[in-house]
């Protein structure tokens, strides 16, 4: 591990935020039927049932898109699970050890990113599903849209952890 992490602990603990909900949250999202929404059965094992029933009452309360789960943003989710939880493993141990292999995989994750939240957010607020409680949801998914800019700053050099020297 580095001695000398500096912002780089910003995108260590959102890799790790952002794992973790994958993990608990958005799975529920590709495991269950949004049809079964509101009901305690069927239930998978995972997420955990008190997750699952959180869940479905907050489409309820505050995000019907993911209450109604359209096809496209079900990729979204798949892709999720696919191609950005591991992502999020590999830079939360490149972060820590300072690896340059992680810059394209960076600058690809920060476009995907962006680019989803950017359509997921003009859905949320203009769309067939959306919010009925904007300012909710704003709060909510910002971090997402955000976060990747970040990212993509982080990862624009031909170098992302070598030292950096001064041009005269």
């Amino acid at each position: 591990m580095r001695a000398n992490l500096g912002f780089d602990w910003f995108f260590i603990g959102y890799c790790l935020m952002s794992l973790t909900i994958a993990i608990i949250c958005d799975a529920e999202a590709v495991l269950h039927d949004p049809a079964t929404y509101g009901k305690v059965e069927p239930l998978v094992n995972w997420p955990p049932q008190a997750v699952v029933l959180a869940l479905h009452d907050w489409c309820r309360r505050f995000d019907p898109l993911l209450g109604a789960r359209p096809l496209w943003f079900l990729v979204c989710f798949y892709m999720e699970m696919t191609l950005q939880v591991p992502y999020y493993i590999a830079a939360t141990y490149a972060f820590l050890h300072g690896c340059e292999w992680i810059r394209v995989p960076t600058l690809v994750y920060a476009s995907m990113s962006m680019t989803t939240m950017a359509i997921v957010l003009v859905e949320q607020f203009f769309g067939e599903f959306a919010t009925p409680a904007p300012l909710v949801i704003l709060g909510s998914y910002l971090p997402f849209a955000i976060a990747p800019v970040f990212f993509l700053y982080r990862a624009r050099g031909t170098t992302m952890f070598a030292a950096k020297t001064k041009q005269a």
